[in-house]
């Protein structure tokens, strides 16, 4: 195996490890700040929640709702980091079923 060919799979190896741990985070961060209302699946739609399972908002669109609110829902700007929005957003979006 050449050079290249291992640093390819390790960036890969590295990548994926990564991915997972954000999912994984955002995951969290989702259960603890907007499962209530979101549901743990996304589509409870408790005090006028979005079933997000349906949204159609990219992710940009999820980060901005997250961090400045929407409707009845408060802002958490002050509360999660850009990071952990960033992450809450990804998450969403695997909320929704796969095409």
């Amino acid at each position: 195996m050449n050079g290249r060919c291992f640093f390819f799979i390790v960036l890969l190896v590295v990548s994926c490890v990564n991915e997972s741990s954000n999912q994984k985070k955002g995951k969290q961060i989702f259960e603890k700040n907007c499962s209530t209302c979101h549901g743990l699946k996304g589509s409870l739609q408790a005090s006028g929640a979005s079933d997000l399972t349906i949204s159609k908002l990219n992710k940009q669109q999820l980060i901005q709702v997250i961090r400045d609110g929407r409707r009845s829902m408060g802002s958490y700007k002050g509360t999660l980091s850009d990071s952990q929005i960033d992450s809450v957003a990804k998450y969403v979006m695997g909320l929704r079923p796969k095409k």
